[in-house]
């Protein structure tokens, strides 16, 4: 198998187990009007990058639609689905997660293990994919979609940004080995980076 091939399988595995996280998250009932489905989109997307974040959401939206009850706890399947309130609890963590996972990058090989300028980067990329479910929610909510809007308080979108970003760190180390599993891989990008900065010094100078 060539590196190309590893490269597509392991995006695809990471696609994958997102979707089944967030699928099992979206069972779990909401606490103090929050459903888990937004955590773990933003989760997913802060470690991932916004491609597989977003990507493990339309699987299970594709899924539900297809007559699978993936998404939510008594929501409805088929067309049906998008004649309810959880479906746009689903777009709210579709565009968190695209949110967050546009902040926070795809994790690289050369990605350190903690770096001031990554921690700021995660955290901001967190608290703005958060942001955009509650707006995305009150959205809804102004236009008749939803009959409720989204009730959590600073002290949750707090909490929840800071367990995110936390995770966030933790792993992305690790997705990084996934992504790219291997060592002449981590070169190339090592050479890649070093080219970019020599010809930004250049530029510099000229």
């Amino acid at each position: 198998m060539n590196q190309t091939a590893k490269m597509t399988l392991a995006r695809s595995s990471a696609t994958a187990g997102a979707a089944v996280l967030c699928a099992l998250a979206s069972k779990i009932q909401p606490v103090y009007g929050t459903e888990f489905l937004v955590p773990a989109a933003v989760t997913v997307a802060a470690v991932l990058g916004r491609l597989t974040g977003s990507g493990a959401l339309g699987l299970l939206v594709i899924l539900q639609c297809a007559g699978l009850p993936v998404l939510g706890t008594g929501t409805l399947t088929g067309l049906k689905f998008f004649s309810q309130d959880y479906c746009a609890c689903v777009l709210a963590a579709f565009t968190a997660a695209f949110v967050s996972g546009l902040g926070a990058g795809t994790p690289y090989v050369t990605e350190k293990k903690f770096s001031t300028k990554r921690f700021a980067r995660t955290v901001l990329a967190s608290a703005a994919g958060y942001a955009a479910a509650f707006l995305t929610l009150y959205i809804c909510f102004r236009t008749g979609l939803v009959s409720q809007a989204a009730r959590s308080g600073p002290f949750i979108f707090t909490a929840m940004t800071a367990a995110t970003s936390l995770l966030a760190l933790l792993l992305r180390p690790a997705a990084a080995s996934l992504l790219y599993p291997s060592e002449s891989l981590e070169k190339e990008a090592d050479e890649a980076v070093q080219r970019l900065k020599q010809k930004k010094t250049a530029r510099q100078k000229k």
